[in-house]
């Protein structure tokens, strides 16, 4: 799922007289004049319709529309405490002046008190309908972290006067809801605002982002194609293509598309999800080194260290993996994952106490991670202290039902301890929730096997086998329930079938 950040475009139109050729006015040198010079610069160039407004605000304090231009520039240009000022003086000057009322209130939303923003935005709206008005207090609403009103707000604009702005920005807080069915929602006014206003990168940016979140990752990766058309350059394109890649599998291309993104300013964690990337793909070695990358880009980011040492500990390199998981740790102090993590490279090593120290840290820091309780039953399991495993198991199904490893793990305890009854319906739980899982259909045909019921023990593996027919363990398994059944041709066929494909099963 993609994270979502509201993104809100402050997209309030202050309307500006009718401007005069610059050409014409080159040689302005009275106040009326320099006005109009100011006012034709000012779109592009805020900056020197600045220097003009003060130089005619010197000659003629009072000048027609002096101290709101010089806002309205102030503001242009950033500097927002200034165009504060100029703003109540501009009203000290005209206390109708419907401009200087809103831009202050922007002013005051977007550096002071939001609250006033809204006291004055009411006035404004208390006097008659007006878009502007409305539009702004939905973002003052939304920097006070009241949604409702700001939906009601866009919702009144685009009843009465609808704009892609107003459309982008409902979109967003719909999007920050973060469920389904806001997500549909906010898929549907992205693309109203993109009929809009078309080819606006964000807008379509935005398309692609709720179409991850809605599942669907060949449409959103066409939008994102379609916003790196319009700049190639993109960053939230390059990042929003690569993840869809990613959710779509397509590993190779997702981690070159992760490295292009991480050539571009503010890469964030392009690097580490290139090598996980690369990572899904087989490929430890590129993998490596983009965790290497990113470790030198931030020696301190946990996420690529607590990578490398998964990669250092698949390749039995237990050493570095500690080290780059104390260093994680180190950067992360109060993240409960790494500790599980770290416990299992323990496990590997066949240091259970020290294994369990990690997990009993991250039970600490969060008491009902369901991950390190799954894990505190693998370690009791491996030592055949079935009893303990299960209660692990038990409190982690109490914090997450729907936790199907929980299920399956609870069941191979309850095999170990003979309760092969027991098992069977934990093996069903975990099939209900990870359907023709080959590795559970292969469990739960070996309980039925364990208590002589060997047909059904043979459905099982059946099922194990049609869900993958390369699980040397299911042919190995059936071929010892055809064993049992007096059916040597059938057995036999199963047995050299798991041993072509797994030649170790020979010494089980």
């Amino acid at each position: 799922m993609r994270r979502l950040t509201l993104t809100l475009t402050l997209a309030v139109a202050l309307a500006l007289p009718v401007a005069t050729p610059v050409a014409a006015i080159a040689a302005a040198t009275d106040a009326p004049s320099l006005m109009a010079q100011a006012k034709a610069e000012f779109d592009a160039n805020p900056k020197a319709a600045l220097r003009d407004t003060e130089k005619a605000l010197r000659l003629d304090p009072s000048v027609k529309g002096g101290q709101l231009l010089r806002a309205q520039a102030l503001a242009a240009l950033g500097r927002d405490a200034e165009a504060g000022v100029a703003y109540r003086a501009a009203l000290a000057a005209d206390p109708a002046e419907r401009l200087a009322s809103l831009g202050l209130a922007g002013v005051e939303r977007r550096v002071g008190d939001p609250h006033v923003a809204l006291e004055i935005l009411d006035k404004l709206l208390g006097t008659g309908d007006d878009a502007d008005a409305r539009f702004e207090r939905a973002l003052t609403f939304t920097k006070l972290k009241v949604p409702d009103k700001a939906l009601e707000d866009y919702t009144a604009l685009i009843a009465t006067k609808p704009s892609a702005w107003a459309f982008y920005n409902r979109g967003w807080l719909y999007a920050g809801r973060d469920n389904r069915e806001n997500y549909a929602r906010a898929l549907a006014d992205f693309a109203h605002a993109d009929a809009l206003s078309p080819k606006d990168v964000d807008t379509v940016n935005s398309i692609g982002d709720m179409l991850i979140n809605l599942d669907q990752y060949d449409e959103a990766l066409a939008r994102y194609t379609a916003a790196l058309a319009i700049d190639p350059k993109n960053a939230a394109a390059l990042r929003g293509r690569a993840d869809a890649l990613y959710d779509l599998k397509r590993w190779q291309e997702a981690a070159a598309t992760y490295k292009e993104r991480a050539q571009l300013p503010d890469p964030d964690d392009a690097l580490v999800m290139a090598a996980k990337a690369f990572d899904k793909a087989g490929d430890a070695k590129s993998a490596m080194a983009s965790y290497d990358r990113a470790i030198r880009a931030d020696p301190h980011s946990a996420d690529a260290l607590a990578g490398r040492a998964d990669l250092f500990d698949a390749r039995g390199e237990r050493a570095k993996a500690l080290a780059d998981y104390a260093r994680a740790i180190a950067a992360a102090p109060t993240d409960a994952d790494l500790r599980v993590r770290r416990a299992f490279v323990y496990r590997h090593l066949n240091q259970p106490e020290a294994a369990l120290a990690d997990i009993d840290a991250a039970l600490k820091i969060d008491p009902k991670s369901s991950y390190a309780l799954n894990a505190e039953g693998l370690i009791h399991a491996d030592a055949e202290e079935y009893d303990a495993a299960i209660a692990a198991y038990d409190k982690a199904l109490a914090v997450d039902p729907q936790l199907e490893a929980a299920y399956y793990n609870r069941g191979i305890a309850y095999v170990g301890q003979g309760h092969q009854d027991r098992a069977i319906r934990d093996y069903n739980a975990s099939l209900r929730l990870s359907p023709r899982d080959p590795v559970t259909l292969t469990a739960k045909g070996e309980a039925y096997r364990l208590v002589d019921d060997y047909p059904r023990a043979i459905e099982d593996f059946d099922a194990a086998i049609a869900a993958d027919p390369e699980y040397a363990l299911a042919y190995w398994r059936r071929a010892l329930a055809h064993d049992a059944l007096d059916e040597k041709p059938a057995a036999d066929a199963d047995r050299a079938r798991a041993l072509k494909l797994d030649p170790s099963l020979d010494d089980s």
